[in-house]
């Protein structure tokens, strides 16, 4: 239990096996590539025509918000406009859809590859509707691995094949409450509550020891000329009009990360009511209608009532998940892990089930 420092962070709590690769892992875009499966079929993809214009986004070293705020800025229009159907890590190589309404951009759409410095973009088509979370199929993952050998090989062979037989938990992973500075869910339960004030100071002022020089240096004497999201609210008339545009501007991910650290609470419940096999059904988040015959218990340690679940999502996830398409390849000393997810489930919680506290992230 807790074996990696931000398990009791994200209340991710237990492990499959208590097995693990004897090498320190960092994700970052040499070591970490993404990519989303779209099933475009269903969003009837054309070349010629349709209602959404698609955008193939690679990027590395920036987050998906990032790359939204710097097409955005190309194309002249309100970030908002920019649909996409999941985050994708800062510390990877991604590949990713964006999608805006055609009658938007129609006079702006631009042919040619649009090249930043993290950041490219291209124009590939469009589809026929408006994308929802639904239509994204997964995600498929390569992690490598340096300096390993055979050993190292057969020691991931035998984790991924527990994996694969058992499933782990569909914890929410730790890039859903913050790697630099691990307080989403904390933030997301001050708005819940109405705290503003208390908001306001871990906003600007709470200093993790994973942020870098330059982060705390600004937090510690209140310089905040080069942070986005901190400038707006230092430099508000109304702190309350102020939170609820960075809240807007980063789409309501502090609210959500809260309901995702309540999800994981409950995967740790049933664990420990039911055993692992507890977990293999469908669960509901805590703004579904069922909410409170599950999270009752929960809600109430945490200090709510049941009424606080209409400012929560309603969706589900399988309490358990499996990767598919696994493989392995030892090529030297270096040993690539590749497998597929389906839409929602976290690469993370497949490296913190690898790696246990060797899992490490850099300090940037």
């Amino acid at each position: 239990m807790y074996v990696h420092p931000l398990d009791y962070v994200s209340a991710t709590k237990y492990y499959l096996t208590c097995a693990k690769l004897d090498t320190k892992y960092y994700p970052s875009t040499e070591t970490f590539i993404v990519e989303e499966i779209i099933d475009w079929k269903k969003l009837g993809f054309s070349k010629e025509n349709g209602d959404y214009a698609v955008f193939e986004i690679r990027k590395r070293n920036i987050d998906t918000l990032k790359a939204i705020r710097i097409i955005a800025k190309d194309l002249g229009i309100p970030e908002q406009n920019i649909l996409f159907l999941g985050f994708k890590d800062r510390d990877s190589r991604s590949k990713q859809f964006f999608f805006i309404r055609k009658n938007i951009i129609y006079d702006h759409l631009v042919y040619e590859k649009v090249m930043h410095r993290d950041l490219e973009y291209e124009f590939i088509g469009y589809v026929r509707r408006k994308p929802r979370r639904k239509d994204l199929i997964g995600n498929k993952f390569v992690l490598i691995v340096k300096d390993v050998d055979k050993k190292d090989r057969d020691t991931t062979d035998h984790i991924m094949n527990m994996i694969v037989r058992h499933g782990l938990p569909s914890y929410y992973g730790y890039q859903r409450f913050g790697l630099k500075r691990f307080n989403s869910h904390l933030l997301g339960k001050y708005l819940l509550t109405g705290r503003i004030d208390l908001f306001i100071r871990e906003f600007l002022e709470g200093i993790y020891p994973s942020e870098s020089d330059e982060s705390i240096y600004n937090r510690s004497f209140l310089r905040f000329e080069k942070l986005l999201y901190e400038k707006i609210l230092v430099n508000a008339v109304d702190v309350f009009k102020a939170v609820n545009k960075i809240n807007r501007m980063i789409r309501n991910i502090l609210v959500d990360a809260y309901a995702a650290f309540l999800y994981n609470l409950l995967l740790n419940k049933i664990v420990e009511e039911k055993g692992w096999i507890g977990l293999d059904k469908v669960l509901p988040l805590p703004g579904c209608f069922e909410g409170a015959d599950f999270y009752g218990d929960i809600l109430r340690v945490e200090g709510f009532d049941h009424s606080v679940m209409k400012h929560l999502g309603c969706w589900y996830r399988k309490g358990l998940f499996r990767p598919i398409n696994t493989g392995l390849v030892l090529v030297g000393d270096v040993l690539k892990i590749s497998f597929l997810l389906e839409s929602g489930m976290y690469a993370s919680i497949i490296m913190r089930e690898l790696f246990k506290d060797n899992l490490l992230f850099t300090r940037t």
